[in-house]
């Protein structure tokens, strides 16, 4: 039983822009409020090892390959406080230019 999160409207929301980016540590409920949430859009996981390296090779084409009319939905898991894994600054680098 999926419990409704305080976030989901926010989200919503946010949803208008190209790029939503939702950042928190692991196992605190980002992957299942997101697939809950927009339950018709293609879920991509930079946790898959073929994804993460897909991305971090190529972003442009990561990013053009996933981008739909609904945009994107971005899970960023922080392993450790205050670190932002270095693929995602490549890939927010990426989004800028071409969204």
């Amino acid at each position: 039983m999926y419990i409704r999160r305080d976030i989901t409207d926010t989200l919503i929301r946010f949803s208008k822009f190209p790029v939503v980016v939702v950042l928190g540590p692991r196992q605190s409920g980002k992957t299942t409020v997101v697939k809950e949430t927009f339950s018709k859009r293609t879920y991509v996981s930079l946790e898959d090892p073929a994804i993460l390296s897909y991305a971090t090779s190529d972003p442009r084409g990561f990013l053009q390959r996933y981008r739909s009319s609904h945009g994107i939905i971005m899970l960023i898991n922080f392993y450790q406080e205050n670190y932002i894994p270095p693929t995602f600054n490549r890939i927010l680098n990426v989004m800028f230019e071409i969204l």
